[in-house]
């Protein structure tokens, strides 16, 4: 039966008291983290959008006053990522510009705000529904080390320790560049077609679309000097570029998206 909890419930602090005898055994190949049942986007910083903006769509998500930066790597629940070959559990790009959510997969960093200003703690979190996740399993790699703080092999093989060291700087930069876009107000909303879909029961009839927030080209030409000269010390005109060229790769979601689409069952019309 398949679990109706909120997905983020699945996500762990570390804890040393909760987790001390919980180990991790590395990939099997599973396919949890790619194949769409569970994930299908990732939050990225401003670093690594530049690599995995060549393979799939970054765009911002947009909620209440907050904006964050979004890789989407397949447009429905169910609908694998279009570079995993699904019938070796391989990835195709994983020695090339895999994100960094599947490379650390299933850890990340968590930021922490504290009630003390200016203090900010970061804890690593992973995914409970990941199989090499093992508690109380003697097999594995223990993810609290003796002195009761995170691994250091953990750190070392599966999250990397740059990625540790400079998190804290790579948020503030995407911050800082989230911030400039939205002061600038260069953001609208698009509404892409994905299509018809089959007629099946509850979607009958509907098209499916995709609305997403980017950056506004129109809007981009009509900045003032200043505005530009503004983007241009900080460095960002890179980082718009690369997500309006990474747009293109959501026509490759789309193919992909239609090919499992067209290969489902028409529950109205079938007749046994």
């Amino acid at each position: 039966m398949e679990n109706k909890k909120d997905p983020k419930s699945f996500i762990k602090t570390l804890n040393p008291k909760a987790h001390g005898e919980t180990a991790f055994g590395g990939c099997d190949t599973c396919t949890l983290c790619c194949d769409g049942s569970t994930y299908t986007c990732a939050n990225v910083l401003l670093d690594e959008m530049f690599d995995t903006a060549k393979l799939f769509p970054v765009v911002f998500s947009k909620t209440d006053e907050n904006l964050s930066l979004t890789l989407l790597y397949t447009l429905k629940r169910g609908i694998p990522c279009p570079y995993l070959e699904k019938e070796t559990g391989a990835c195709e790009v994983y020695d090339s510009i895999r994100p960094r959510a599947c490379k650390i997969y299933p850890f990340n960093i968590k930021e922490i705000p504290s009630v003390q200003l200016d203090n900010t703690a970061y804890a690593v979190v992973f995914d409970s529904r990941c199989p090499g996740i093992v508690e109380g399993g003697e097999d594995g790699t223990k993810l609290i080390g003796q002195d009761g703080k995170l691994s250091p092999k953990i750190t070392r093989q599966f999250i990397g320790e740059n990625m540790l060291r400079r998190y804290k700087t790579n948020l503030a930069n995407t911050r800082k560049f989230l911030k400039l876009v939205k002061d600038l107000d260069l953001l609208v909303e698009t509404e892409y077609d994905l299509g018809e879909p089959l007629s099946m029961v509850g979607y009958y009839g509907q098209n499916l679309s995709l609305k997403i927030w980017r950056i506004s080209r129109k809007k981009l030409l009509e900045l003032d000097a200043d505005a530009v000269m503004e983007i241009h010390r900080h460095q960002f005109f890179d980082a718009v570029y690369t997500h309006l060229n990474s747009l293109r790769n959501l026509d490759n979601l789309v193919k992909v998206k239609k090919i499992y689409d067209q290969n489902r069952v028409d529950l109205l019309s079938f007749h046994f």
